[in-house]
C-alpha cells in the first residue's frame, strides 16, 4: 500500500479536500496537490532523474507503483510553413506519439498506478474511444483486467485498438459504483485528471517563455480544464505569464468526429478556464475539421485524428476572422494521431470503404439484427425464424426473411448448411466465425 499525504484542489472555486471526485463546495473538477505544494514555491518541481511524466512525481501522488509505457516528454514542434500560412509563430504540441497515440495515457498512468498501488484488479470506464483504448493499454501493463461499456459504437478503428489489449467490451450502463476490487477511470476520475495536468508541467519546461494563445480541442472539456489546472499551478509556483486558453468547439453532432462531444462534465470548469485567461470560444464545423486536417498533413507532415484537427480548424478561423493579432505565438495542441481508423483515411482522402462493418452496422434492419441474435443462440431453418420472429412481434412475410437471411450470407455473417433427411434437402442457417464476433461485439447487451 503506497502512502502520501493527499489532497485534491478544486480549479474553479480553489476548495482542498481530502477526497478525490467533484468539489465539495462548487460540484466542479478536483485534481490532485501535495500537502506541501506552497513550500515548493520557486523551485524545480522536476526530478532530473525521473522519465516521461514521472519527472514531475514530486507534484504527483507518491505510489509505490508507478506503472509507465513511455509517455509524456512528447515534442514541441515549430510550424514553419504553416507559420508562414497563418502568419502567426505557431508551434505544435505533437501528442500523438504518446504510447497509444493520445494525449489521454497522461491520464491513464496515474489512473492505473493508484489501481495497482491500492490493490485494485480491474479498470472500468465508460468509453471504447481513445480513453478506453489508453486504459486497457496501461491496465495490461499493470497486469490487471480492464472492462469498458458502451452505448453506441463510436470508432471501430478505436474499439478494435482496445479489444486488442484484451479489454472487455460491454454493451450496456456501467456501474455507478465499483465494489472493493475495481477502480472507475476516464474523465471523471481526479486520478486520470491529475495526470493530463502534466501537460501544462511539460509545455513550460520546453517553452519557458509560454505563448499568447493556446488551441485545443474541448469535449467532456476535461483537458482544457486541466491544461488550465496545471497553468494556474506553475503561475502560483513561478508567477508565469498564463497564455489565453481558447476552447474550439464542434457547431453540431458531426459526421467526420467520432469522439469528441459537446456540453460535456468539465464544460463549467473549461468555460471558467476559457475566460480567467483572457481566451475565447470558436467553432468550426465538418468541412473545416476536413481542410484543417488536410493542410497539417500536407505542410507539416503530421497526420491528426478530427477531434484532434478540430483546434487547428479553430485557429485558422480565428485568424481568418481577426481574433488574434498577427505574430502572435501560438500553440496547437494535437491530441491524437489519425491512424487510429482507416475511415479516418478514407474520409481525408475523399473515399468511401464499401462493405465495412462500420457501414453494414449503420444499415443493418432490425430484423437482420433479431436474425443475427437468433443464430447466435442455436441453429435455424428458415421456417422457424420466420415463426419465432413473428411470436416476437416482426410482421415479415416467409420470402421477406428468406431474403433476409440470403443478404446476410453474401456479407460473410451466416452460412447454410444443408440437412438430408427423409430424401429432402432443408437448409440450417448458422452464424460465421465472423458472424459471432460481429454478434458480441456490436449486437450484445
Amino acid at each position: 500500500m503506497f502512502i502520501y499525504k493527499n489532497m485534491f484542489k478544486c480549479y474553479k472555486c480553489g476548495h482542498k479536500q481530502r477526497d478525490p471526485g467533484k468539489c465539495e463546495v462548487c460540484g466542479s473538477t478536483t485534481a490532485f496537490l501535495p500537502d506541501n505544494f506552497s513550500d515548493l514555491s520557486g523551485k524545480s518541481i522536476i526530478d532530473q532523474f525521473g522519465e516521461g511524466i514521472w519527472k514531475y512525481s514530486i507534484v504527483l501522488p507518491n505510489f509505490n507503483k508507478k506503472i509507465t509505457l513511455g509517455e509524456g516528454q512528447t515534442p514541441l514542434l515549430k510550424a514553419y510553413r504553416l507559420s508562414q500560412i497563418l502568419g502567426v509563430d505557431l508551434y505544435i504540441k505533437n501528442e500523438s506519439v504518446n504510447p497509444t497515440g493520445s494525449y489521454l495515457d497522461r491520464g491513464s498512468a496515474i489512473a492505473v498506478s493508484y489501481a495497482i498501488s491500492t490493490g485494485k484488479k480491474e479498470i472500468l470506464c465508460e468509453s471504447n474511444g481513445n480513453i478506453g483504448a489508453s486504459l486497457a493499454a496501461y491496465s495490461v501493463r499493470a497486469g490487471i483486467s480492464c472492462s469498458l461499456y458502451y452505448n453506441e459504437i463510436k470508432s471501430l478503428g478505436k474499439l478494435y485498438q482496445t479489444l486488442v489489449y484484451g479489454a472487455k467490451a460491454i454493451k450496456g450502463v456501467m456501474p455507478d459504483h465499483a465494489d472493493a476490487s475495481s477502480h472507475i477511470s476516464g474523465e471523471s476520475d481526479s486520478y486520470f485528471l491529475t495526470g493530463m495536468k502534466t501537460l501544462s508541467y511539460e509545455i513550460f519546461e520546453k517553452a519557458r517563455d509560454t505563448f499568447d494563445y493556446i488551441f485545443m480541442s474541448v469535449g467532456e472539456g476535461g483537458g482544457i480544464s486541466m491544461l488550465f489546472a496545471g497553468f494556474q499551478d506553475l503561475y502560483e509556483l513561478y508567477k508565469i505569464k498564463v497564455p489565453a486558453l481558447t476552447g474550439v468547439y464542434l457547431t453540431d453532432k458531426s459526421a467526420v468526429v467520432d469522439d469528441l462531444v459537446t456540453g460535456g462534465m468539465h464544460s463549467a470548469l473549461a468555460d471558467f478556464s476559457i475566460k480567467v485567461t483572457n481566451g475565447f470560444k470558436i467553432k468550426v464545423e465538418d468541412q473545416e475539421v476536413i481542410e484543417a486536417e488536410k493542410l497539417l498533413a500536407r505542410a507539416e507532415g503530421l497526420f491528426a485524428e478530427p477531434s484532434a484537427s478540430v483546434a487547428l480548424a479553430g485557429l485558422i478561423k480565428a485568424v481568418d476572422w481577426n481574433l488574434i493579432s498577427k505574430g502572435s505565438k501560438v500553440l496547437y495542441i494535437l491530441t491524437g494521431t489519425g491512424l487510429k481508423d482507416p475511415v479516418v483515411i478514407g474520409t481525408f482522402l475523399g473515399l468511401k470503404e464499401k462493405g465495412s462493418a462500420e457501414e453494414i452496422i449503420t444499415s443493418m434492419s432490425d430484423t437482420k439484427k433479431a436474425i443475427l441474435n437468433m443464430l447466435y443462440v442455436s441453429p435455424a431453418y428458415g421456417y422457424y425464424i420466420w415463426k419465432k420472429l413473428r411470436e416476437l412481434g416482426v410482421e415479415k412475410t416467409l420470402p421477406d426473411i428468406y431474403v433476409a437471411l440470403k443478404n446476410l450470407q453474401n456479407e460473410g455473417l451466416i452460412e447454410v448448411k444443408e440437412i438430408k433427411k427423409e430424401g429432402r434437402v432443408s437448409k440450417l442457417y448458422q452464424l460465421t466465425q465472423k458472424g459471432k464476433k460481429f454478434v458480441e461485439l456490436f449486437l450484445s447487451y
